[in-house]
């Protein structure tokens, strides 16, 4: 279940970010184990106004065409798996995208099951104890 924010550069085409959001959910789906309808992401294009990026922090040389992909998920995953999917979006943000490796930024956060709602005020995967009673709409 994880929620996915794309932050790139507004000169990037549409369909290019299109494909680096669909690229995004794939490996998430192939290196992280999640469900394929499992799938929600926010994708933000920003004018260089609202864009300020260290361009060489930490030890790598970037320009305002980065790529930031930041993943809210729950805990729970091994270094390997979480390093190839780090391999996995940045080698594919170069194919599709042209983001050259050392300009896409990715952070996870991961969290716990009671950290997430999908409606209703539940936290569908916690204890039990932990949800509050489903209160339908009026």
């Amino acid at each position: 279940m994880p929620l996915v924010r794309i932050d790139a550069p507004a000169a990037l085409p549409p369909e290019r970010l299109r494909a680096m959001a669909d690229m995004v959910h794939a490996a998430l789906v192939t290196h992280m184990n999640e469900p394929e309808a499992d799938r929600f992401q926010i994708i933000w294009r920003h004018g260089v106004q609202h864009w300020l990026i260290d361009p060489r922090y930490p030890s790598v040389e970037r320009t305002a065409e980065a790529l930031i992909v930041s993943v809210a998920l729950r805990a729970g995953r091994t270094e390997a798996r979480i390093m190839a999917f780090y391999r996995a979006v940045v080698a594919q943000a170069a194919k599709l995208g042209g983001i050259k490796p050392d300009h896409s930024l990715i952070a996870l956060s991961e969290n716990a099951p009671l950290d997430w709602s999908f409606g209703w005020g539940e936290a569908l995967y916690a204890p039990a104890a932990a949800s509050p009673v489903r209160i339908a709409p009026a």
